[in-house]
């Protein structure tokens, strides 16, 4: 979804976790990490539960993000696609871990 009014940009977008340990340490700071190189304001939503994506890893841990959940992230500000679509493309990649052996 994608909204524009007072030059503020709203976009979110659906992605599920696909990894098999869902968002763990690593995993949140990869995306506190991706997030704070936007201007936009980040969310990331899980069920009811909401964290914004530059801020501490606790919070965003606090989520509970399981492998299948599927995550609302949301940007407000100039660069909000970008930033939405680096951090669903992120999650999407299984935030960068290689798959198991075997």
């Amino acid at each position: 979804m994608q909204e524009q009014g007072n030059q503020q940009l709203r976009v979110s977008r659906q992605v599920r976790i696909r990894n098999p340990e869902g968002m763990h340490l690593r995993a949140v700071n990869l995306v506190i990490q991706l997030a704070r190189r936007f201007q936009s304001s980040i969310t990331v939503s899980n069920h009811n539960l909401r964290a914004d994506a530059k801020t501490t890893p606790m919070q965003l841990l606090a989520l509970g993000a399981q492998p299948g959940d599927e995550l609302s992230i949301e940007a407000i500000g100039p660069d909000a696609l970008k930033a939405v679509e680096a951090i669903v493309r992120l999650i999407e990649n299984r935030f960068e871990e290689l798959p198991p052996e075997g």
